[in-house]
């Protein structure tokens, strides 16, 4: 039997759960996206007009040790706009501050070892 332990994206999406336990369904599908040019994306989170979470996204050309932080980077966008819909730019105040809670959530887990990001 061959078993993954210590997975990176895995441990990030635990600490999601961790902290916010309440988010509901969020489907993580990883998709072809441009890697250069004006729509050039390494990760995505979609709405309806609504307001309602589609999916968060990761491009598939995304190298994997990128893989967590732009789970982290994409969850952080669904937990900021359940508290502030429209109320500030998409990498605003709020958004850090759940960045930072999961990065900071993922390394506690870790042991406290830190692992940087940018």
């Amino acid at each position: 039997m061959i078993r993954l332990f210590h997975d990176p994206v895995a441990d990030t999406i635990a600490a999601c759960n961790q902290l916010f336990p309440d988010l509901g369904n969020i489907q993580i599908v990883f998709e072809i996206a441009p890697t250069r040019g004006i729509n050039k994306r390494w990760g995505w989170t979609e709405f309806d007009d609504d307001g309602n979470l589609l999916c968060v996204g990761v491009n598939v050309r995304c190298p994997y040790q990128f893989v967590p932080e732009i789970v982290a980077h994409e969850i952080a966008h669904v937990v900021a706009h359940k508290e502030a819909p429209a109320t500030e730019d998409d990498h605003g105040p709020t958004w850090e501050r759940y960045f930072s809670l999961i990065f900071d959530t993922y390394n506690e887990n870790l042991g406290g070892e830190k692992v940087a990001h940018k």
